[in-house]
């Protein structure tokens, strides 16, 4: 586990998946549809949960908004400021390994509370999976 700083909160559109964890793929797909990343201005996906009143997870995909752009989607506002977090590599030929993460990381004894779990896809094989500390 390592600290991660986000410099500056990150604007994103987001679709929350009401079937977690069924869903998520499709829900990255519409807005890779409507948000699409190209070489000349290329977009960060993530993935935001936290935990419900109810016990379940509440779990939104997420694409970052450029500086002006509005949307019709949700909006959330991943905030900046310390994490803690850990890279898994080829999650897609191991998916329960993000859970794993998570599960360590959110026993970090200054995470924030509430606070919000965070993945960020920064390429089409790894992700950053990152709990909020307080500051």
């Amino acid at each position: 586990m390592e600290r991660y700083t986000i410099p500056h909160n990150v604007n994103t559109a987001c679709i929350t998946v009401l079937t977690f964890p069924d869903g998520i793929e499709e829900a990255f797909q519409q807005l890779r549809a409507f948000f699409p990343s190209t070489e000349q201005r290329p977009r960060r996906y993530f993935g935001v949960s936290y935990p419900q009143q109810n016990g379940k997870l509440m779990y939104k995909a997420a694409v970052e908004l450029f500086q002006g752009e509005c949307s019709s989607f949700e909006n959330f506002v991943i905030e900046q400021g310390p994490y803690i977090s850990q890279a898994v590599h080829d999650y897609m030929q191991d998916i329960p390994a993000i859970t794993s993460t998570f599960s360590k990381l959110v026993t970090h004894p200054q995470l924030k509370e509430p606070g919000y779990c965070v993945e960020y896809y920064y390429n089409d094989k790894d992700v950053l999976c990152m709990s909020q500390l307080e500051a």
